[in-house]
């Protein structure tokens, strides 16, 4: 269906992770709306399998219905093992395990985002990044940029990742501008995200995202296999093959990290061509920044179909939930 945009004020307030336009009118996230599509992990199920597998138990799921574990070659009910006390307690001490884990990931990814995002905003004499608190379609509206060799050199983005420095500066010599944390929206759609690094000349663009996953980048589903090594589970880096898919409409995209950030990237791309702007060949990469490693450059594949079916499929339910929409006058799509 044909539908326009027009342009609107929006705020980021980062603590809650919410976009709100000049309305009061709530957005939803690019991620969490790509999460809805994402089958929920069963936490419980899981954390009870792993609590009995790191204790000795020989254990095996039950096909994917979650219900029951074999557990020492005998089915048991989930309902029956969360009964014994002791079970009880050794899920806690997994599900705390997970939980520290997830912590120092984000904590890690925080980070290596804060440091690229302050040290761009640094260049800009902008170091609260206040420049990127308003999100406007139009890229010159009162935004200081990264334009020049001399306002790259000016971030300390050189001395811990010079290849990604190296990168930004082919951009720079090509006469591009450079958009750090750039927040766009589609009022057609009500959504909303950031862009870690935007990349622009005239009304052609790329754009650069940093990932900081500690395992390899997989494009299709499955996981890494672990083994015990002294006692304690240890993941390596034998990945084996599992088929599972995002939820309809997606149902036909793998669920795995490699496919959720190229979905990421793909809904901001639209959200740009949206208002006009052309996505060059080849425009979306990824640097993923893992410990101990040069930072990787992988190129992602536009998804523009499975973009537009998700937000078809999003703007039905709001419809349907009949929550605003705000259409008007304004840019038409192209």
């Amino acid at each position: 269906m044909d539908r326009v945009e027009k342009q609107t004020t929006i705020t980021f307030e980062p603590i809650e992770h919410k976009y709100t336009d000049d309305s009061g009118l709530v957005y939803t996230s690019v991620t969490t709306l790509i999460d809805k599509y994402k089958p929920k992990f069963n936490s419980k199920y899981w954390s009870m399998y792993v609590a009995l597998r790191d204790n000795g138990f020989k254990v095996r799921p039950d096909g994917g219905k979650c219900k029951d574990i074999v557990v020492d070659g005998n089915f048991r009910s989930l309902e029956s093992l969360y009964k014994n006390p002791i079970n009880n307690n050794e899920v806690s001490l997994v599900v705390n395990k997970w939980k520290k884990l997830t912590e120092d990931a984000c904590a890690r990814g925080n980070e290596i985002h804060d440091f690229l995002e302050d040290g761009i905003n640094k260049s800009k004499n902008d170091k609260e990044g206040l420049t990127n608190k308003l999100i406007s379609p139009s890229l010159g509206a009162g935004l200081l940029v990264i334009r020049t060799k001399h306002d790259l050199d000016a971030t300390d983005i050189g001395v811990n990742y010079p290849v990604i420095y190296d990168r930004l500066l082919v951009f720079i010599n090509k006469g591009c501008t450079i958009f750090a944390e750039k927040r766009i929206y589609s009022t057609a759609y009500q959504v909303a995200g950031m862009i870690d690094v935007l990349i622009v000349k005239g009304r052609q663009f790329c754009i650069l995202d940093w990932k900081t996953n500690k395992d390899e980048m997989i494009f299709e589903s499955g996981y890494f296999k672990k083994k015990q090594i002294g006692g304690v589970y240890v993941k390596t880096s034998e990945f084996v093959r599992k088929l599972e898919y995002m939820h309809s409409p997606l149902n036909n995209v793998e669920l795995c990290k490699g496919m959720t950030y190229s979905l990421q990237l793909s809904l901001y791309a639209y959200i740009m061509i949206r208002w006009g702007y052309k996505l060059v060949e080849n425009g979306l990469e990824i640097w993923h920044i893992r410990p101990g490693l040069a930072p990787k450059c992988i190129k992602i594949r536009y998804m523009e179909q499975d973009v537009i079916n998700m937000l078809e499929h999003h703007y039905n339910n709001i419809s349907n939930n009949k929550k605003p929409n705000p259409l008007g006058l304004g840019i038409k799509p192209h």
